[in-house]
């Protein structure tokens, strides 16, 4: 018995796939489509959320035969005012 295991649990199966299967996986899950989103506080500081779109069906079907999710959130939402405020400043030098 391995000791890792608790008694009862059983051993995941490993599963040979044929390359052609690993493509059609590796193509239906292309496409996620992720991107930032920048706001504009009333306080005129800069955020930047970045986010997953829902996988469309078939996506979501090879996910979940998979046992995989996709995140919500890429990374936690950030303040970006300072690195805007940065950017600006290094792509105009004659206003600093």
């Amino acid at each position: 018995m391995n000791p890792r295991l608790s008694p009862g649990s059983q051993v995941p199966q490993v599963v040979q796939v044929s390359s052609q299967t690993l493509f059609a996986i590796a193509g239906a899950l292309q496409g996620f489509a992720f991107g930032d989103i920048l706001l504009e506080t009333t306080e005129n500081r800069k955020l930047r959320l970045r986010r997953v779109a829902r996988p469309n069906g078939k996506q979501a079907e090879l996910l979940n035969a998979l046992s995989l999710s996709l995140p919500e959130r890429l990374c936690a939402d950030r303040d970006i005012t300072d690195e805007a405020s940065l950017a600006i400043a290094q792509s105009n030098p004659s206003q600093m």
